[in-house]
């Protein structure tokens, strides 16, 4: 295995409905290199070979005085590339675990937020929304320096199982 970076963008947005160009995450569907659709910019660091363009989605409605808030994690294929030398299961394992980060957090969204905000605090919801952003972006990060961006196996090993305990731990959680 050789030295390579591997980098994603965390992006927030309201939900994406009907967009050919995003992937809805589901558990039995895994991403393929054929899902990155993007193409690296000459600015993009000649190390890194790959990117993922994930997020997380939501959207509120004001229902019997509460607000009704539905968060989804979501890839961008437009946004998300990756460079012939980055091409191999190992990779895209490395970069299917940045989008599984992403559904946990919109996991730990939904336990958190449901019946909590009445219609009239959505200064608050959104206030509480970028801090949960913030720290999802903070433990993407995380994930990359402590695996070296795949570049530490047993490292990536170690998270490879911690995503996915935690990712069984909220999935009464998990979207239908």
């Amino acid at each position: 295995m050789g030295n390579w970076l591997i980098s994603s963008v965390f992006l927030c947005c309201l939900f994406f409905s009907g967009d050919s160009n995003i992937i809805h995450w589901q558990n039995e569907q895994q991403l393929d290199w054929s899902d990155f659709e993007g193409r690296a910019s000459r600015s993009e660091a000649a190390d890194v070979v790959a990117l993922t363009a994930s997020g997380i989605g939501y959207s509120y409605v004001c229902e019997n005085g509460l607000l009704e808030i539905d968060f989804e994690a979501i890839f961008q294929k437009d946004k998300s590339w990756v460079k012939p030398a980055g091409k191999n299961d190992y990779c895209l394992k490395h970069e299917q675990l940045h989008f599984d980060i992403t559904e946990l957090f919109a996991r730990k969204a939904r336990k958190a937020f449901v019946g909590k905000y009445n219609c009239n605090k959505t200064r608050e919801l959104e206030h509480d929304v970028n801090q949960l952003l913030e720290d999802w972006q903070a433990y993407q990060v995380k994930y990359d320096k402590e695996t070296d961006h795949s570049n530490i196996a047993s490292k990536q090993q170690d998270w490879n199982v911690l995503v996915n305990k935690e990712l069984e731990a909220l999935k009464y959680f998990r979207r239908e």
